[in-house]
């Protein structure tokens, strides 16, 4: 008689699980530093926000803090938050980084669906590599628009 396997199941391996998890105020203290190597490791926030801002955006409720683990480890932080207008509440990735980027996108719908359930109607985001957006599009995500950023620190008075 032969051994049978689940689909993605291999002899003598445990399945990794993986789990998309929205970081509430009341655990902040204790994922955090779990956490913050995911994002000294990847790039694309630094220029506008420090640790600590990230930290008490996501503490006050500005921004949420989703994270993906595997069996054993936070592998994947994303930050979100919500962006109002007269016409529509959206959802807006802010940052997404960590390893196996591509595993923990098939969560997304998690995310979508609690932002959904809080009044959103559109998932909206920037992405810095090109990479991201072509793993978003399986997801229904398209490119809508260009980003664009112009450094004027340096404009003199006229």
């Amino acid at each position: 008689m032969v051994d049978r396997l689940a689909p993605g199941l291999s002899l003598g391996k445990p399945a990794k699980t993986r789990q998309l998890m929205l970081v509430g105020q009341n655990i902040l203290d204790v994922v955090w530093p779990q956490v913050e190597h995911i994002f000294l490791a990847n790039h694309g926030w630094q220029e506008y926000y420090t640790l600590d801002h990230l930290k008490e955006f996501i503490r006050v409720g500005q921004m949420h803090l989703w994270v993906v683990n595997d069996n054993e480890e936070f592998i994947m932080a994303v930050l979100t938050e919500f962006v109002n207008t007269p016409l529509k509440r959206a959802v807006r990735t802010v940052w997404v980084g960590g390893d196996d980027l591509r595993g923990g996108l098939k969560l997304w719908d998690i995310m979508e669906h609690w932002a959904w359930k809080n009044g959103a109607t559109k998932s909206v985001g920037f992405a810095e590599r090109k990479g991201l957006l072509r793993m978003l599009e399986p997801y229904g995500y398209k490119r809508k628009a260009y980003a664009f950023e112009k450094d004027i620190s340096e404009i003199k008075e006229h």
